[in-house]
């Protein structure tokens, strides 16, 4: 798998890039596709270019989001978060600072007709939520709608310290969960709309971590097969 086959086609670049040295990024095609770094999830609109290695701005990251380069006490650089909560380790090569990943891709099967992140059986409480946010664990806040975009919990919760959010959807073939434990504060559109547009009964579940499950359903360990198993009951 390379780089080129990861996303959606965004059509062509109207700006001229450059790399960290200063010379122009021949390309002009583009592609939009999410990259994790430490479990925080970022979408962008990438440039296919000849270039052997993807390379991430982080300068919208610093001067919007508050995250910087922090050195460790043994002076390795850390791409870290403005809580301090995400520290990625970066290493010095061609006068420029890299990261350690890998590609990761998610196809359609050809027999159905939407891709499904995770299927889920939702009933209970989780049906009878309104259209404004009520707190179903401690600083775990939920509301249910319906709705043809995603919903910005960080904007109707910000008082709380609330920003990650994980969207729930209904559809033809069920529930699916379309978006987890998503950093909000790092997308540039939080309300996007769905793709293809039309109007879903939608769960949007927003948190200041990972969610914790109610009592009655959480194990040692708060994990994403736990949170959604918690929802399927």
């Amino acid at each position: 798998m390379t780089w080129a086959g990861i996303g959606e086609p965004g059509g062509k670049a109207s700006l001229m890039y450059r790399d960290a040295q200063g010379r122009p990024i021949a390309g002009r095609q583009t592609t939009t596709a999410t990259i994790e770094i430490a479990g925080v999830k970022f979408r962008e609109q990438w440039l296919l270019s000849s270039v052997s290695q993807p390379l991430f701005c982080v300068g919208k990251l610093m001067r919007n989001n508050g995250w910087d380069i922090v050195h460790d006490g043994d002076k390795v650089p850390h791409l870290t978060s403005p809580d301090g909560a995400v520290r990625v380790p970066l290493f010095y090569k061609n006068y420029s600072l890299h990261a350690r990943g890998f590609i990761r891709g998610l196809f359609e099967q050809p027999d159905t007709t939407e891709l499904s992140v995770r299927a889920l059986d939702v009933t209970g409480p989780w049906l009878e939520l309104s259209g404004e946010f009520q707190e179903v664990a401690p600083l775990v806040y939920a509301r249910r709608d319906n709705t043809d975009c995603f919903l910005d919990c960080g904007v109707a919760l910000a008082h709380l310290g609330v920003r990650y959010r994980t969207t729930v959807r209904q559809d033809s073939l069920g529930w699916n969960v379309v978006e987890f434990n998503q950093d909000v504060t790092l997308l540039e559109q939080p309300e996007a709309e769905f793709q293809p547009r039309r109007i879903h009964q939608t769960i949007t579940i927003g948190s200041d971590g990972l969610p914790a499950l109610p009592e009655e359903c959480a194990g040692d360990v708060v994990d994403q097969d736990e949170v959604l198993a918690g929802i399927d009951e």
